[in-house]
């Protein structure tokens, strides 16, 4: 009996090093495939955003309201949050920056998908701006009785 313990002993050591040589190569494998995904298409660094920006169609006629949640010079990422979907070339504006540009989706998944710039995006006044004001705090009520003088 305790030979073939010993030899299922052997077999399992031998099977997790067999394994555990497989899992590295797949993970290796896997991660210089992320890298080429994300880093090598891209040929300008991407920031982070939460801006709110406008699809534009048929010369201004038809909009759908999107968020920006990261921006480069070439491109952008665009949650779209409407059920309809934007056909693949539009025109992208961010009120808040005055930024117009004309974009191709590159991809899409679900309701968010990434769009190139087709020329570098035009930049003027911001037709809005942010307006942001101080909330004071109201005067807390105390329910002990004053002390008359």
């Amino acid at each position: 009996m305790q030979a073939h313990e010993q030899h299922f002993q052997q077999a399992s050591a031998q099977m997790t090093q067999e394994f555990a040589r497989e899992y590295t190569a797949v993970l290796h494998n896997h991660q210089e495939m992320v890298s080429l995904d994300r880093s090598e298409k891209r040929t300008s660094p991407r920031r982070r955003a939460l801006k709110a920006g406008v699809v534009s169609l048929n010369n201004g006629n038809i909009t759908l309201p999107c968020v920006v949640r990261d921006i480069s010079d070439t491109g952008a990422k665009l949650k779209v949050d409407t059920g309809r979907h934007p056909p693949d070339h539009f025109q992208l504006q961010i009120e808040l920056d005055g930024l117009v540009a004309s974009c191709t989706v590159v991809w899409r998944d679900g309701q968010q998908l990434g769009v190139e710039f087709n020329e570098p995006p035009v930049v003027s006044a911001p037709t809005r701006k942010q307006v942001i004001y101080a909330v004071e705090q109201p005067q807390r009520r105390s329910l002990l009785r004053k002390q008359l003088s």
